[in-house]
């Protein structure tokens, strides 16, 4: 189902910014394209979270490279948010520097990250057009990420990807027995085949709850996502992170507008998944990145939910 002009670069920000339900905002929030994008279907089976560490970004961009070369059908991208100031008009080069002493604010911006050989910085493609920075391509530092960066977000598809099948392809004898670096990349295409399909009667209607795991690049941690769909659209769907002790968290929750306020949210939030394993996956050990992580690998003694935090109500 497709909702936007998709060579209209601002079509999808807008059609998010309305389903978000604060069509006023000075500011849309990254995740919202992301959302649409899901319920839509425009990319199978698409996981999204937020990220915050410099180094896991600049792993993931380097994935999203190798794997494009290699024409995979799955591959991580990136995309930063964050603020900027008047000088942020002036780069001939690109970098976007840090401000000085009372440089006036001039908003926030969002763009989609890009390979770069400068481990201490992370390219982008800029949205102003080829006449800014170099040919239309920016950099941030390591400093600006960490002083002005507010929202990093991830995505992929899940047919294949970080999933409890890859961790495993990773820990086998054979990968193990390739150079660090070359671990990841090479486990990134395993098919994932943890997926669920169950037939609920809602509202008197027959419903699919469709759902599969991932595995967080954030937390390490297995993810649950299920989406309740109806024969013609995904109707809605929520994210489910495991953490170290027996519970989960739901970090997202969002329904299609159309089928907001009908009990669509509540039913997401009452669907209780089971999860036979808790995996931990280390991501500093792929040689990319300084993120620190502990690993390990244990069973799951039961699952009980908490709700985390608030959804607007305009997602429910």
């Amino acid at each position: 189902m497709r909702l936007w002009d998709p060579t209209e670069p601002r079509a999808l920000w807008r059609l998010g910014r309305d389903w978000g339900g604060y069509p006023d905002l000075e500011w849309t929030p990254a995740i919202f394209p992301d959302r649409v994008q899901a319920l839509t279907g425009h990319l199978s089976l698409l996981f999204y979270e937020q990220l915050s560490s410099f180094d896991t970004a600049r792993f993931l961009i380097r994935i999203e490279t190798l794997m494009r070369a290699r024409r995979e059908p799955s591959h991580p991208s990136v995309s930063l948010g964050f603020g900027y100031f008047d000088g942020a008009y002036r780069v001939p080069d690109g970098r976007v520097r840090l401000p000085a002493d009372g440089e006036p604010f001039r908003g926030r911006h969002y763009v989609a990250a890009v390979d770069s050989d400068d481990q201490d910085e992370i390219a982008f493609v800029n949205t102003w057009g080829q006449r800014w920075g170099n040919n239309g391509y920016g950099a941030i530092s390591r400093e600006y990420f960490e002083a002005h960066v507010d929202a990093v977000l991830t995505r992929w598809s899940a047919v294949a990807g970080m999933s409890p099948d890859m961790l495993e392809c990773l820990e086998r004898a054979e990968t193990q027995k390739l150079p660090q670096p070359d671990q990841f990349p090479h486990c990134w295409p395993t098919p994932n085949s943890n997926f669920w399909t169950d037939e609920i009667l809602f509202r008197d209607v027959r419903h699919q709850l469709v759902t599969w795991n991932v595995m967080s690049i954030a937390t390490g941690r297995v993810v649950h996502i299920y989406e309740v769909r109806n024969p013609l659209r995904i109707i809605g769907r929520a994210h489910l992170f495991f953490g170290a002790d027996d519970t989960a968290t739901l970090r997202e929750l969002f329904v299609f507008p159309k089928f907001r306020r009908r009990g669509y949210g509540s039913l997401l939030e009452e669907s209780p998944p089971t999860v036979p394993f808790r995996h931990r996956f280390d991501v500093s050990r792929c040689g990319y990145t300084r993120a620190t992580h502990v690993s390990g690998y244990v069973r799951q003694p039961r699952v009980s939910r908490r709700r985390g935090a608030t959804p607007g109500p305009t997602s429910r």
